[in-house]
């Protein structure tokens, strides 16, 4: 591990935390603490560009006045999760599962201007309610797709928008069918194909399955696949583009240790399972595994407890799931590591981390040397 740099500090504790890469030489990276929601830029070794810069809503909207919500109100943007898409290597398309004031929560998307430091459009997106805690999004043919759990209907169903990446609005809206509650989602793209990762839990036979889906710009889903059967309702799942499908991780308790693990498989462009899923660590803390491919090995970084401490645990594995080498570990005395974003550079893999300490948190980043032996 190289030398560590400080991205931004924070009077509280970091919400949420994602990494995605703009272009061979820079990383976004993506923040919500104090109730507001931040990005900075880092290169490859981790040091920042940028300073933080905060996402706030336009005072003029010349392109799409009537797409603000309705109620006039500010948004509040308490995110408690994120879900950055790249558009281009200048454009990132963001969306954002916020808690307001009166209890409820919000989805909105936003367009962010990364050279200009400008925000182009905030808009609402969708509603949902406080018990949701995951908004997903990717890019497909000029349109971002998002997708969040819908706590509002009555067995929590799995929302989806299309929203037009130029203006914001929302071009059409659908839910995934399911006859139990459904948690989740995960979407992504690889190429002109984009995938769509869910959970389904049946309360009757005590069963929880995996699903995805190949989804396209019309949100119509082609037939889904059964990815995995689980014992944790949330796999916290992470999906991105690999050969010409997909690799994914997610969490469960198959072994019935009463903490959660994560696992690893590949999927096909159509989202069938192409080989077991293999275990690389435990992964029990507030967030989910994060994966990211290398030039010869991929790389995955998970927060998980340690002697009632969490840690940031960073494991390296080829594509059949086989690690090579044990797990690296990324932790402080007198604090935790409670979030995690990871992003590559061909053999070495850029750690960006969250910290929860007393007088205040810290977004970190630093980079690891990885090779295949």
């Amino acid at each position: 591990m190289a030398n560590e740099y400080v991205v931004a500090k924070t009077t509280g504790t970091p919400r949420s935390l994602e990494v995605i890469r703009l272009d061979a030489s820079r990383i976004a990276v993506f923040w919500s603490a104090d109730r507001n929601v931040y990005y900075a830029v880092i290169n490859n070794k981790g040091v920042p560009m940028s300073r933080p810069v905060q996402i706030v809503q336009p005072s003029v909207h010349p392109i799409a006045p009537k797409t603000w919500w309705h109620s006039k109100h500010q948004l509040v943007l308490d995110a408690v999760s994120l879900s950055p898409v790249r558009v281009s290597d200048n454009l990132v398309a963001l969306a954002m599962l916020c808690h307001q004031n009166k209890g409820a929560a919000q989805v909105a998307t936003a367009l962010v201007d990364m050279k200009n430091s400008t925000v182009r459009w905030v808009t609402q997106t969708g509603q949902t309610g406080l018990f949701a805690k995951t908004v997903s999004a990717t890019f497909l043919d000029d349109t971002l797709l998002v997708g969040w759990q819908d706590s509002f209907t009555p067995k929590q169903s799995i929302a989806l928008s299309a929203v037009d990446i130029e203006t914001g609005e929302t071009l059409t809206r659908t839910h995934i069918d399911a006859q139990t509650a459904a948690y989740g989602p995960k979407l992504a793209r690889n190429g002109n194909r984009a995938l769509v990762l869910w959970t389904e839990v049946d309360g009757h036979q005590k069963t929880v399955r995996l699903y995805s889906a190949p989804i396209g710009r019309d949100l119509k889903r082609s037939q889904r696949h059964l990815v995995d059967t689980l014992e944790l309702f949330d796999a916290a799942a992470d999906l991105t583009p690999y050969g010409s499908g997909f690799a994914a991780l997610y969490r469960d308790d198959r072994d019935e240790d009463h903490t959660e693990e994560f696992y690893f498989t590949v999927l096909d462009p159509t989202g069938r399972r192409t080989q077991p899923a293999a275990r690389i660590s435990r992964a029990d803390g507030p967030q989910g595994p994060r994966l990211s491919s290398g030039n010869s090995l991929l790389f995955s970084s998970a927060v998980r407890s340690y002697n009632n401490n969490y840690l940031v645990g960073f494991n390296r594995f080829d594509s059949a799931g086989t690690k090579t080498g044990g797990e690296f570990q990324v932790y402080a005395d007198k604090c935790d590591f409670i979030r995690a974003g990871l992003a590559s550079n061909g053999d070495n893999a850029i750690l960006v981390y969250g910290e929860n300490a007393d007088a205040g948190g810290r977004i970190l980043a630093a980079t690891i040397s990885c090779s295949a032996k």
